[in-house]
């Protein structure tokens, strides 16, 4: 996921979440929950840097990630959730804010 937030393709990264929502999701509301990212791409400017920020696990099947992404006219927070039913991790929901309290990151 956040390779292609880095490469900032709005609909490689729809693809790819939704390949791995196990059906919790459809077309549509991937891309009217991902919309906003577009415009911001395209003003926010070159990237320089992303990292993993934070992790937290509740339980052992059910984690959410925190990623940091720089870019020349400010920051990106992305908050991943992700869930087990079974032997593989699939996507439940992802938020991103230009603020990290907006995402839920308290430290």
């Amino acid at each position: 996921m956040a390779e292609l937030i880095t490469n900032g393709s709005f609909d490689n990264l729809t693809a790819d979440l939704l390949a791995h929502s196990n059906g919790f999701t459809s077309v549509v509301d991937m891309k009217a929950g991902l919309i906003n990212l577009q415009p911001f791409w395209s003003k926010a400017g070159a990237l320089h840097s992303h990292e993993h920020i934070a992790e937290t696990k509740y339980g052992e099947a059910f984690v959410r990630h925190w990623y940091l992404f720089v870019y020349d006219l400010g920051t990106l927070f992305v908050r991943c959730t992700m869930y087990r039913p079974g032997d593989n991790w699939l996507f439940l929901d992802m938020s991103y804010a230009d603020k990290p309290e907006d995402t839920g990151l308290t430290h």
